[in-house]
């Protein structure tokens, strides 16, 4: 424990590369275009799919696909949040 009275790995200090699990628990990955949405969302605005995984890694918000050069190489056509990658 340290001087909080917290146990090793609690806290608000993450390690290099981790994510909180608060902040990818609130969005459930599409698996066909990677698009996050909301927990409570049943079809992928973006594709149609009802196919969602909550095991996601790393996070892109694009504004403007058509000049992005990180969408084009997403292959994302629409403004929102999207995935790196979805398992």
């Amino acid at each position: 424990m340290d001087h909080r009275g917290l146990k090793e790995g609690e806290g608000s200090n993450q390690g290099e590369g981790e994510v909180s699990k608060r902040t990818t628990a609130r969005f459930k990955c599409c698996l066909r275009c990677k698009a996050l949405l909301t927990s409570q969302a049943n079809i992928c605005p973006n594709c149609k799919s009802s196919d969602f995984t909550f095991d996601w890694n790393g996070l892109v918000v694009v504004f403007d696909p058509e000049t992005s050069v990180i969408a084009k190489v997403l292959n994302i056509t629409k403004p929102g949040r999207y995935a790196i990658k979805c398992r």
